[in-house]
């Protein structure tokens, strides 16, 4: 089948699915309250509408996540595509009248026998039985599933045969095939710059280049890079240049015998490139592929910049390095990355902007970033970086965060600081520092342990204690593991356990705690202390003492004197668990925050909730 291109429309309930180049027909959906329209497209000119209702599916999805346009077969008489599963039937209807139970004569509709409006019992019905969605950007989609149109008898079916929660393009592996590896991970890179392992979001629909061929985009220590893999040999080699300075490349497609990438560096925005398919990868034997590819952009799409001669100016003077920075705290042979953009004509070091990334598990690259550009065009220094536990450098660096968050990334981001000091791009008395997720997690940190070294920060949807975290995120297992380590975290962690530990919440027994609310800890420090030594231990950093206390007059710990909790439970958050996540948050060192914090929280964010950032 034919592979579709996703056109975005600049409305949000338009999406456009293509059947190729040259496009003979498209089809259109467009969601309305009614449900999904579909359009056929063919000449520039509508063919055919079909209504598709909601009870039949819902929305289309086509975010690059669960789906990516969609797919015809070779006569475009069929088109596969993506869509959310029909919505849930609704609760029954709670309260209504079906008759008198005291010997009226109101019907059961609420009328009377003569037909006027009677008094009723008042009604009330649940949206649905709850669902749990996918959480983070994509709350609220549910279930994604096939579904194909006929474009001769225009009916609509959802496709048979796949598992629930199970739509996807490839196709099952046959009994007799067994799966086996290709690329092994990589625990350290053999030398500095040498493969350090695939770390690939995903591959590419039209990602071959030859029979024993795929190129992927991956990681590449501070940027992106295309590499041509082997299917045959498991051979790996970068086709695009591996000079993060020359900007980072993302894989768009393989069509009749051409690869078509973009690229975007700090000192021009993207472009599309192609570049001839070697010959030799069209041979079915072969799977190795030569060195850097001969890659021209398309000129018809080239920016002009012209009539922008101050954009044209300061992109030229746009100055991008990465520096190798040597740790300061455990393993000093896992060197990591600093991303530096500053402009050229500078006088002297630049008033510094530190970028820790989220995750913390991604990683920053070289490239187009309106906001670092703008902030370089102004004069500032912006310091992106990879530090220990960033994707792109060898299992080893991932591997050497967790379990030392709060810490080594801490240490890794001053060290970037420093490093950009040393170099002349950065004015170490004039810093500042922003972060969002995990980014504004080490900018609290920054903040509280290193006051000195800031002026100012920016905090974004930041996790800021763990301790309270554990409890509402979606992530929960993000914190055991990141506090505990890999292996320790997850000895430490059982989803299922851990849902049913807070499904019998203090919450559940708040009246017998003698007052209206809980809102935070220092409630019910007040509470279950004695008033006065409650006003003498206030305060915002809570000890282990304070933890282990709270954990003690809940109901929670008693949990285990449950038959059920005896059988189930083996690692729910104890007080020494609370107090460990208290001690690796930001808010642990509050007290040692002297400039001022600009917090942005995310009112719908299910990894780092509201209450978080906002307490």
């Amino acid at each position: 089948m034919k592979q579709s291109a996703f056109v975005p429309e600049p409305h949000r309930h338009h999406q456009v699915l293509c059947s190729g180049l040259p496009i003979r027909r498209s089809l259109i959906a467009k969601s309305s309250s009614d449900g999904v329209l579909l359009e056929l497209w063919a000449h520039n000119r509508i063919v055919k509408e079909l209504l598709v209702p909601k009870s039949l599916h819902g929305p289309i999805i086509n975010d690059g996540w669960f789906s990516r346009g969609a797919a015809w077969n070779p006569t475009e008489s069929i088109i596969v595509y993506v869509a959310e599963e029909p919505a849930a039937e609704q609760t029954p209807k709670f309260g209504s009248s079906n008759g008198s139970s005291n010997g009226s004569s109101s019907g059961s509709n609420g009328s009377s026998s003569n037909g006027e409006a009677a008094a009723a019992p008042r009604t009330w019905r649940g949206v649905s039985a709850a669902v749990e969605d996918w959480g983070e950007l994509n709350t609220g989609k549910r279930t994604p599933s096939l579904f194909a149109l006929n474009t001769e008898t225009w009916q609509v079916h959802k496709l048979s045969g796949l598992a629930d929660s199970d739509a996807s393009w490839g196709q099952p592996p046959s009994p007799s095939q067994k799966p086996h590896c290709i690329i092994h991970a990589v625990h350290k890179p053999e030398a500095p710059g040498a493969f350090p392992g695939l770390y690939a979001f995903s591959l590419h629909e039209q990602g071959f280049a030859g029979p024993q061929t795929l190129l992927v985009t991956s990681q590449w220590y501070s940027q992106t890079a295309i590499l041509a893999v082997g299917l045959k040999d498991g051979s790996v080699t970068p086709v695009t240049p591996t000079d993060a300075r020359q900007g980072s490349w993302t894989l768009q497609g393989v069509c009749n015998g051409l690869a078509v990438a973009t690229v975007s560096a700090p000192h021009h925005p993207t472009r599309l490139m192609l570049a001839p398919v070697p010959a030799s990868l069209t041979d079915s034997s072969s799977s190795s592929s030569s060195s850097t590819w001969d890659w021209s952009p398309v000129q018809a799409l080239e920016p002009d910049l012209s009539l922008l001669p101050e954009a044209a100016a300061a992109l030229s003077d746009m100055q991008c390095e990465v520096l190798d920075v040597v740790p300061t705290v455990g393993d000093t042979d896992l060197h990591f990355q600093a991303v530096v953009q500053v402009s050229k004509s500078r006088a002297g070091p630049a008033p510094a902007v530190l970028v820790p990334h989220g995750g913390p598990h991604s990683a920053v690259a070289a490239n187009f970033y309106m906001p670092f550009v703008l902030l370089a065009a102004r004069g500032y220094s912006i310091v992106a970086v990879n530090f220990r536990g960033s994707l792109g450098f060898g299992e080893a660096g991932v591997q050497a965060l967790p379990g030392h968050i709060g810490h080594y990334d801490v240490e890794d981001c001053i060290a970037a600081l420093d490093a950009a000091v040393a170099g002349g791009f950065a004015d170490k008395e004039r810093a500042a520092v922003i972060g969002g997720s995990h980014g504004g997690f080490l900018t609290g940190h920054l903040m509280g342990q290193h006051p000195e070294r800031f002026r100012c920060a920016g905090l974004r949807n930041p996790v800021l204690n763990i301790a309270l975290m554990v409890g509402v995120t979606d992530i929960p297992d993000w914190c055991y593991v990141e506090a505990y380590g890999t292996q320790e975290g997850r000895k430490r962690f059982s989803a299922k356990d851990l849902a049913k530990f807070w499904a019998v919440s203090p919450i559940a027994h708040i009246g017998g705690l003698k007052c209206d609310t809980v809102y935070t800890p220092t409630d019910i420090l007040h509470i279950k202390l004695q008033v006065q030594e409650g006003r003498k231990r206030f305060s915002a950093e809570p000890s282990a003492e304070d933890l282990a206390k709270f954990w003690a007059v809940s109901p929670i710990a008693h949990i285990e004197g449950r038959e059920e909790g005896r059988k189930r439970f083996s690692a729910e958050p104890s007080a020494e668990d609370l107090a460990k996540f208290w001690a690796v948050s930001p808010i642990a060192h509050i007290a040692g925050v002297k400039g001022p914090m600009m917090f942005m929280l995310g009112a719908k964010d299910r990894r780092v909730p509201l209450d978080d950032g906002w307490r």
